[in-house]
């Protein structure tokens, strides 16, 4: 039986994420590490952000939707625009901790890694995700 829950991908992650936490344990904190703490960092801000564009874009296109639904976010527009601010000052403060703790070059190979694998992310998902209906 087929589940359209990703229990594969989820295993696999919560496996990858034992390893590193067992690594940075045992082995120490090594620059690779914490590097990929980082990253981590960088996965969550946009993941927020896409959620955020999501509601926004939700809120546009079906507001009949929006008000049937049983709950109310407080104080539409400002919750979402906190959001978007938030996700900027940790951006702007993960940056600025990279190129103090590490350097300014460290910090700039990072924001182009990230940018890279976030763009590699969106060009495959042209390919796995489904055709809309109706465009």
């Amino acid at each position: 039986m087929r589940s359209p829950t990703p229990a594969l991908g989820i295993v696999l992650v919560w496996v990858i994420s034992i390893i590193l936490i067992l690594l940075g344990t045992f082995v120490g904190q090594t620059l690779g590490y914490q590097l990929l703490g980082y990253e981590l960092v960088w996965a969550w801000c946009v993941s927020w952000f896409i959620s955020l564009l999501a509601a926004i874009k939700f809120r546009r296109e079906y507001p009949e939707e929006v008000r049937k639904l049983p709950w109310k976010i407080p104080a539409w527009p400002v919750t979402p625009a906190i959001g978007l601010i938030g996700i900027g000052l940790t951006v702007f403060a993960m940056f600025y901790d990279l190129t103090l703790s590490y350097s300014p070059l460290v910090a700039a190979v990072t924001g182009i890694i990230s940018v890279v694998w976030v763009a590699l992310l969106a060009a495959g998902a042209k390919y796995i995700l489904p055709p809309e209906e109706g465009k």
